[in-house]
């Protein structure tokens, strides 16, 4: 089995910053983001913290001034990921191992499109409350990430990288059925991200609120129904393990959505009601909270 030395970041949000400083006390300069020149010069002028510790990546513009990686870790928004892959195109050779943080259910097949298919690990980045602002990510749960494989030739490289968040104690979970844990967290976000930003509120707001909580429930109670046209089971006890999960977060923390909304920023939007809209005239499933949720956060983007 071969064994993972250099890691490529594209992203440093608020997840990114997370996993990339776990990496980083293992790695030090083996562990790099790759930016652009604008966010190159920019990152070197203000100093970033992740819960108050200072984080002093390394940042890199040209494979020439470090190497190709093992691991490349895409953790941007779902916008700029066809950017993303573009500039960390230089980095990643076939035996790169790739994994994606984004929400949803399309970005490993997008990668797949430009990438050696078995070595692009599907992925999903849960029960984090991290926030960030003002060159600063202030967080009380450090999540975890769930890996699977959705194929058998994918088995040595998702050893590898197993092996690998042993050796950095990255928080973890091994999936046995990665499709379905991916609808699952997509029932979620479209539930929990969405009426956050569609009613500025941060968990709390869910967690207070009864008519709150139940808008979410009923917004992943008809992600529950598409997903179940398409052979999907996701069940009750998963939308009271995924509130439950809520309702343990920081009180005042919010997802990535909202803090989108409040940055003023392009939402994930497409990869969540986005997603699911099409899908559900597709099988002839009535959704009118993903409808309205989709309507009222584009009205919030068009005002930017």
């Amino acid at each position: 089995m071969n064994e993972i030395k250099t890691v490529g970041m594209i992203g440093r949000g608020a997840i990114g910053v997370i996993f990339g400083h776990i990496i980083q006390q293992t790695l030090n300069d083996d562990m790099v983001f790759i930016v652009d020149e604008d966010r190159y010069i920019k990152y070197q002028q203000y100093p970033l913290y992740s819960n108050s510790q200072l984080c002093n990546f390394r940042y890199c513009t040209n494979v020439d001034d470090f190497k190709i990686v093992d691991l490349m870790i895409y953790a941007v928004k779902f916008p700029a990921l066809n950017n993303a892959i573009e500039i960390s195109k230089p980095f990643i050779n076939d035996d790169t191992i790739i994994i994606s943080t984004l929400n949803g259910i399309s970005s490993e097949d997008i990668l797949r499109e430009t990438f050696k298919n078995n070595n692009v690990i599907r992925c999903i980045a849960q029960k984090m409350d991290s926030v960030y602002q003002n060159n600063e990510v202030n967080y009380s749960s450090t999540g975890e990430l769930v890996v699977g494989m959705d194929n058998k030739y994918q088995k040595d490289s998702f050893n590898t990288l197993i092996h690998f968040f042993d050796k950095v104690h990255i928080p973890y979970v091994i999936s046995d059925d990665i499709i379905h844990d991916q609808w699952s967290k997509l029932m979620l976000n479209c539930g929990v991200n969405q009426v956050c930003a569609a009613y500025n509120i941060p968990y709390g707001g869910i967690q207070d609120d009864k008519a709150m909580k139940s808008k979410m429930i009923e917004t992943m109670k008809e992600i529950q129904a598409v997903a179940q046209c398409m052979n999907i089971i996701l069940t009750d006890d998963e939308i009271d393990n995924w509130v439950k999960a809520i309702d343990a977060l920081g009180h005042d923390a919010m997802p990535s959505m909202r803090q989108d909304v409040l940055a003023h920023r392009k939402t994930e939007l497409e990869l969540f009601s986005g997603t699911i809209i099409p899908l559900a005239r597709k099988y002839h499933i009535k959704v009118p909270q993903n409808e309205y949720l989709y309507q009222t956060i584009q009205d919030i983007e068009s005002h930017f």
